[in-house]
């Protein structure tokens, strides 16, 4: 079976896209930027799991170059809580585009990077019993 494994964020403004993913979402990025062999881009990483079992996540958030595209992207984050998330929003001075909201899953709400990617940032609802319908009590 495929698994995807990373995620690379182009940002037009790194320093932006990090203070976004970093302190606003509160991904536990890299604390600076750096580049390494056979990786010239200047970026953060966050990587979890066990590249070996293929249980494993990289998200890269990376400086795009001149003219490069970086918007169209559409990434949804789990959090621990979605409005403790947006109670930081407008001190980030960042677009909401939807505030939190209850759905089956969990509680979410929407957001624009500052590359004008959509990002949701969801808090997981707790699994439902043996035999309980998702999204009832």
């Amino acid at each position: 079976m495929a698994r995807l494994t990373s995620l690379r964020v182009q940002a037009a403004e790194l320093a932006a896209a990090a203070r976004f993913y970093g302190q606003f979402i509160g991904l536990e990025l890299s604390d600076e930027p750096y580049r390494h062999d056979g990786n010239d881009a200047l970026h953060y990483d966050l990587a979890w799991g066990d590249l070996a079992s293929g249980d494993y996540m990289l998200l890269h958030v990376a400086q795009a170059e001149p003219g490069q595209h970086t918007t169209g992207a559409q990434i949804e984050i789990t959090v621990e809580d979605a409005d403790a998330v947006h109670q930081r929003a407008a001190p980030f001075g960042v677009t909401v585009l939807e505030p939190p909201h209850d759905r089956q899953w969990g509680r979410c709400a929407t957001y624009q990077d500052p590359d004008k990617n959509t990002i949701s940032a969801t808090a997981a609802r707790p699994a439902p019993a043996v035999g309980q319908v998702p999204g009832t009590a």
